[in-house]
């Protein structure tokens, strides 16, 4: 509705300008033209609301741009939304293998893509509205003649579609790119530590850069092509006005002094809807943008899901849990859709690995005829001795011809068929494994019942990890029955640390108790480790908790899920993170104390405790042998010996990193005590910078030389006067045909003429800028991500510690993108 209202105000103006312009040209008009209409009906209030129109024009339009704005965040937002629901839906086959610098693209690039390119589909509405009401006003002043307008816009159109296909190739290799770049730049990032270790930031430095180049040749010819398509919007309505306007004076018979009254309110009118019309591109151009983005979120959301199963309450309401006879097999990746040339490369290998296959079968078939054959002549009566030399002889000439030509080559009938049986055979047998996928775990039935304390014990790779992937859906359930009443609480192998403060970590968004968080602080055994934090429970942890321990990690999860008061408690070998000490006072102030009467299924090696379990499964490949208490398992005969064995190498293996950890973690705490005492900082993250207020000139300035070295400032912005002196010109010019002292002497047709001229010549400067713009965006372009790159890498490992990853990422993501794409528009 502001939209409609704003066109109508638009509108307005040109028919109270042609009001205004025959009063004053009242008193000029000779009385020996009484065809001239001189009649005007209220000039003044003319005169007030075209002096009001411009005004209430741009609150309007002020305010429809608050409303688009206002619906494209939320449209972005919402996507996001959709995106971070589908990462937290994906399968783990699928979480794989994505892309990770596809996901960054897809929340930063493509969301911003959409919700910028969106606001066009609601000018979309109105644009039916700009074109057909001027139109009407030029049908009604200029008549047929009007239809000059649309016939030379029509010509446009094959000059714009020469520019679209580079458009849309330009668009859609950039966000292909722009992955390939962000993928890089999260593996740099995510292990920069490393990197600086290992003095690989030059390495690392010429891969992120070779996948910029490949980008900044996308950004040339989508920047060329938007400037080509600027120039025929800019363009347009001038060739229109020339055209139009000569086929009008050549038809009719106009006046000098009345051409301001007759020719200038309707060009005005013709300007009003070539701009509309000239904008279709800039639409059409935003619809391939969107449909692009559109279809890379639309491929990302169609990836395999989880199957989540609907919670079902065990039959017996003793039980917490109840599996019966199920079986869990991870999902299937998803399908990488391949283009035409990938498919044929494909089919091609695949041909010559299956006839190089067959060769070899056949090969082997005739060395195993061979075989046979001299066996049955060394067997055979000295009768057959001449036939059988021939055989031999034959043989040999079958084995040269495969040796010299593979493809030509002679073998009895009923071998050839017992070949095709054999690769038929292969075949359907490689298709029912890919039908019949082997189940991770198989057969499982086990209970748990509430209150219960239950281990999982069992060898590496026997599965134990996968029973808890599978109580919380991680994995897809091929057969059985799942029953669970009550709500969960998980603690992986890996510690998952937030970026945010220990008490934060710890409470995770539930409300503060302080009485249940010192308790929960002193079975996880954390009381001492706050003393040497920097603000105890309030300082605040790096990204991926790089200022604490490995043990610290671990026990800061735990009490992460202790405080969250859950019904059924899994633990996956908790206790291997810490010392043997410490685990011993986790078990049994924590586990089997604070615990109890919380059902808990722990996962573990540390089989010192297995007396304590009411249950204790055993697993082996994915199979549970056997279940039952400790003196049931013995009494059937289980050795807990070769597990011991196997313990205590562990524990050997894990005392002398143990060691190694304390000795690094005693320098941690001295450092800590030092920077504690020279720096009353309580703070390990820093906060993020933010500019307030104008941009300062010295910003502006700095990016000019970025576009292009110093001395080629002059004559940039030369070209650029040059280009506005002309249009400006081109308008004051057509304003003086009118006139009889200026140019009196010139005839219609010389002044239109001198005015096509000027559009000649305006086309001209808008190639050549369009042109040398594409190479300054280009330039400006690598020297701001080469700059932003080069002083990432030179930074200390310091800085990452207290700057938070996404923080960095959103600079080389977000606002890169936005000094790609849009910046110089």
């Amino acid at each position: 509705i502001i939209l409609v209202i704003s066109v109508g105000f638009q509108v307005a103006q040109p028919a109270l300008m042609k009001e205004v312009i025959k009063t004053v040209m009242k008193k000029s008009t000779s009385a020996s033209e009484p065809h001239i209409s001189t009649e005007v009906r209220f000039p003044y209030t003319s005169a007030i609301i075209l002096m009001l129109c411009p005004f209430l024009n741009g609150i309007l339009d002020t305010l429809s741009n608050r409303f688009i704005i206002h619906i494209s965040s939320q449209l972005r937002s919402g996507l996001a939304s959709l995106i971070y629901n589908k990462i937290l839906l994906l399968n783990i086959s699928t979480q794989s293998i994505i892309d990770k610098g596809r996901l960054l693209s897809l929340l930063n690039t493509d969301t911003n893509q959409i919700a910028v390119n969106i606001s066009s589909l609601f000018y979309m509405f109105v644009l039916p509205l700009q074109i057909l009401v001027p139109f009407g006003f030029v049908c009604y002043d200029w008549g047929w003649s009007a239809l000059i307008s649309i016939g030379v816009f029509l010509l446009t159109f094959p000059f714009q579609g020469l520019v679209y296909p580079l458009m849309r190739s330009s668009i859609k290799g950039y966000l292909t790119h722009n992955d390939l770049r962000n993928k890089i730049t999260n593996e740099t990032l995510q292990n920069m530590r490393i990197i600086k270790l290992s003095g690989l930031e030059k390495a690392f430095e010429k891969r992120i850069s070779a996948a910029r180049e490949l980008q900044l040749s996308d950004i040339f010819y989508f920047t060329l092509a938007n400037q080509l398509l600027m120039a025929i919007m800019r363009l347009t309505p001038y060739v229109v006005n020339a055209s139009t306007m000569a086929v009008y004076i050549s038809t009719h018979n106009v006046p000098q002094l009345q051409f301001p009254v007759l020719v200038m309110p309707t060009m005005g009118f013709i300007i009003m809807m070539m701009m509309p019309m000239s904008q279709i591109t800039y639409f059409i151009q935003s619809v391939f943008n969107v449909l692009i983005s559109v279809d890379r979120i639309r491929d990302f959301l169609l990836l395999p899901e989880l199957k989540i199963e609907p919670n079902v309450a065990p039959n017996d309401k003793q039980n917490a849990v109840e599996f019966d006879q199920c079986s869990f097999a991870y999902g299937d990746p998803p399908q990488i859709p391949l283009d035409s040339k990938e498919k044929d490369a494909i089919k091609k290998m695949a041909a010559k690995k299956k006839k190089e296959a067959n060769q070899q079968k056949i090969h082997d078939n005739i060395q195993l005829i061979n075989q046979d054959q001299k066996s049955t002549i060394e067997n055979s009566d000295n009768t057959h001795s001449n036939k059988n030399i021939n055989n031999n002889a034959n043989n040999k000439k079958i084995t040269s011809d495969l040796e010299t030509n593979p493809s030509v080559i002679q073998i009895p009938l009923q071998q050839i068929q017992q070949i095709s049986q054999s690769n038929q055979l292969d075949e359907n047998e490689q298709i029912d494994i890919k039908k019949n996928k082997q189940p991770t775990l198989k057969d499982i039935t086990f209970k748990l019942p509430k209150g219960s304390l239950t281990m999982i014990i069992g060898s590496v790779g026997s599965g134990k990890s996968s029973i808890a992937s599978a109580l919380i859906g991680d994995i897809e359930k091929q057969s059985g029955t799942i029953c669970i009443d009550g709500s969960i609480a998980y603690c992986p192998q890996t510690a998952w640390i937030n970026n945010n403060t220990v008490r934060g970590n710890i409470t995770f968004g539930q409300e503060y108790n302080q009485d249940k968080y010192n308790e929960v602080i002193r079975v996880c055994a954390l009381e001492p480790d706050f003393d040497s934090l920097a603000a105890g429970d309030m300082t605040a942890i790096g990204e991926k908790g790089v200022n604490l321990s490995g043990g610290q990690k671990a026990r800061i999860q735990l009490a992460r899920a202790v405080y969250s008061d859950r019904d059924i408690y899994i633990f996956d070998d908790p206790l291997s993170a810490v010392d043997a000490h410490v685990g011993r006072t986790l078990f049994e102030e924590c586990i089997d104390g604070y615990l109890k009467g919380k059902t808990r299924l722990l996962i573990t090696n540390q089989l010192q405790f297995i007396e304590k379990a009411d249950n204790i499964i055993l697993l082996k490949q994915g199979r549970i042998t056997a279940q039952g208490t400790s003196v049931q398992l013995k009494e059937q005969g289980i050795n807990f010996d070769e597990f011991t064995i196997t313990n205590q190498n562990i524990d050997n293996n894990q005392h002398n990193k143990k060691q190694s950890e304390l000795k690094d973690e005693k320098l941690n705490k001295q450092n800590k005590k030092i920077q504690q005492q020279t720096n009353a900082a309580k703070k390990i993250l820093t906060e993020e910078e933010q500019e307030t207020g104008s941009i300062s000139w010295s910003s502006y300035f700095k990016y000019i030389l970025q576009l292009c070295p110093w001395w080629g400032v002059v004559p940039f912005f030369l070209l650029t006067l040059v280009l506005e002196g002309i249009i400006i010109y081109q308008s004051w010019f057509i304003g003086t045909v009118g006139d009889t002292v200026q140019y009196a002497s010139l005839s219609y047709y010389w002044k239109i003429g001198i005015y096509s001229f000027f559009c000649l010549g305006e086309l001209i400067f808008l190639i050549i800028r369009g042109v040398v713009s594409s190479f300054a965006v280009k330039r400006s372009t690598r020297l701001i991500h080469h700059g932003l790159l080069k002083h990432v890498l030179k930074t200390p490992s310091s800085f990452f510690d207290t700057t938070p990853m996404g923080r960095i990422l959103n600079r080389f993501i977000g606002d890169i993108t936005v000094t790609d794409l849009r910046l110089f528009m």
